[in-house]
């Protein structure tokens, strides 16, 4: 499915889609990552947040566990 469709359809419903995960820190006893959202093509302000990761969408249709996949990979990369 092209990202241009599903962008559209993110747009309509009101939803955001993970672009790419920052950086990483615990608060307040839970985790959470710094998360750039695709703009939507409104208002591009505050396009990065803290989101708990118990927040993070987790269905099937979710990026988010392979974005956050993603990030950790990178992480443990630069760390050698």
């Amino acid at each position: 499915m092209a990202i241009g469709f599903v962008r559209i359809q993110c747009v309509a419903n009101g939803l955001w889609l993970i672009d790419e995960v920052l950086d990483k820190r615990a608060k307040n006893g839970s985790v959470e990552y710094l998360i750039r959202w695709v703009s939507r093509g409104e208002d591009d302000e505050d396009l990065e947040t803290w989101q708990r990761h118990a927040d993070l969408p987790s269905g099937p249709y979710s990026r988010a566990r392979e974005k956050i996949s993603v990030y950790n990979t990178k992480k443990r990369g630069a760390s050698k």
